[in-house]
């Protein structure tokens, strides 16, 4: 990666917005803030067909006019070659009318999309008084995931078995992954029962609130799928998820708000939320979407959608990105050390899906709509950090028997020498933790 590029919108009184650039690889200095003058309605609109190209590139020069270190930032990456890497985010200070500009449209004055180039995929940051620096979280195998799977009156099968697939081609490739699968649709059921020699899959049935949230503490989840409907009733999000018994009905029974959703240790602390489902990820003047609400308030990462999608285009993304969500997990558990850091950044991701639901669409001889940019990601300001464990402290013997470190001790010392390692210059810390090994071999 050749670093990444954030800018940052903000409001001002008066309804006016500032412009600033926070990042770039190739900008020591960033300058002043400066008005980014761009009225929602003076974009071109994305209810005529074919014009989303012409949104992009409307956007983008409004962006990169009303302010020139964003502009250089801008042209840097988009110098770069092929082999290259430099996602762009945008910051957007939770103002909410500009949380509903498609940045994911990003277009050169060429017509090329930014996000159909893996070098240049666009993200969003959720920043918020809550999002602080954490210490990087363990990273031990298996990764497990969570598949809540129910949208009312949609036929769920194409969706788990683009998941499925998904979880049984990264196996093949060593990666190790436990799946907890809570299902409301009785014909998926059917067909995740079936399923024989998998001791790593285990499944139920979708009953009430209480008990799906309790089983998401209880699993533990690195991440957290949903499949299901969404909306924004009384100025509130929510997740809707039918059961067996709301099959030929009109009403899902089990709803969860934002406030539902962040009661559960298994949602909080999960590296990746994905909500799968029609304005899973929309926003209003009003409302915040669920998923910049739910990493503004503390979840690592969330993936939603824009608008409503079709369901075929939910299961198109599914398949394409989940195997390079474990993709980059198998490389990194296969590189990591013991005592290494690892940043997790799940934009590239976005790619594969993104195109694959552009070329859906053009097969059907569509004009070029804005399906393919309805995805959207938030993280926090703060990258997810992963780190391999360290080896256990060992346990020592003396005359008045066995004795063993307290695990609050254990882990005093490890969070002890993750500071050490984080403060150290990287060609330091090799030699440090091979000296660490070796003191602790010595011990034994």
């Amino acid at each position: 990666m050749n670093g990444q590029i954030v800018v940052r919108i903000a409001r001002m009184p008066g309804n006016r917005r500032l412009v600033e650039l926070q990042r770039a690889p190739n900008i020591p200095d960033f300058g002043p803030t400066q008005f980014f003058e761009c009225d929602p309605s003076s974009l071109p609109d994305l209810n005529q067909p074919d014009t989303i190209r012409l949104y992009g590139q409307v956007l983008l020069s409004k962006l990169t006019s009303s302010n020139e270190m964003v502009r250089k930032a801008v042209d840097y990456a988009l110098g770069l070659g092929p082999a290259a890497s430099c996602p762009i985010y945008f910051n957007l200070g939770g103002v909410t009318d500009v949380e509903q500009f498609f940045w994911e449209a990003l277009c050169d004055d060429k017509g090329k999309f930014l996000a159909w180039d893996k070098r240049w995929q666009v993200g969003r940051i959720a920043d918020s008084p809550r999002s602080v620096p954490r210490n990087p979280v363990p990273f031990q195998a298996p990764v497990k995931i969570m598949a809540i799977v129910s949208a009312l009156g949609v036929d769920a099968i194409p969706e788990w078995e683009a998941f499925y697939k998904a979880v049984n081609d990264a196996r093949a490739t060593g990666l190790p992954l436990r799946v907890f699968a809570a299902i409301g649709d009785e014909h998926l059921a059917d067909r995740v029962s079936a399923i024989v020699g998998d001791n790593q899959l285990t499944s139920v049935t979708i009953t009430n609130q209480t008990d799906l949230l309790s089983q998401l503490d209880k699993f533990g989840p690195h991440i957290v799928h949903f499949f299901c409907h969404g909306s924004t009733a009384f100025g509130q999000s929510e997740l809707q998820l039918a059961t067996f018994n709301d099959a030929g009905t009109n009403n899902s029974s089990v709803k969860l708000a934002i406030d539902d959703l962040l009661t559960s240790a298994g949602v909080r602390d999960a590296w990746l939320i994905t909500l799968n489902c029609c304005e899973g990820g929309a926003a209003t003047k009003e409302v915040h979407s669920l998923t910049q609400s739910l990493v503004s308030q503390g979840v690592y990462a969330a993936v939603g959608m824009m608008e409503a999608v079709d369901a075929l285009d939910a299961h198109e993304f599914c398949k394409y990105f989940y195997p390079a969500i474990f993709q980059k997990l198998g490389e990194i558990l296969q590189g990591i050390e013991s005592g290494d850091i690892e940043t997790l950044d799940w934009v590239s991701a976005l790619h594969a899906p993104r195109v694959a639901i552009r070329d859906r669409h053009q097969n059907l001889n569509e004009k070029l709509g804005r399906q393919w940019a309805l995805p959207v990601l938030y993280v926090q300001p703060e990258a997810l950090r992963v780190r391999q464990p360290l080896p256990a402290v060992p346990v020592t013997f003396g005359v008045a028997g066995p004795t063993q470190t307290s695990q609050d001790e254990d882990r005093g010392h490890e969070e002890t020498i993750e500071g050490l390692l984080a403060m150290m210059p990287p060609d330091k810390r090799q030699g440090f933790l091979q000296a660490l090994q070796e003191v602790r071999a010595r011990a034994k």
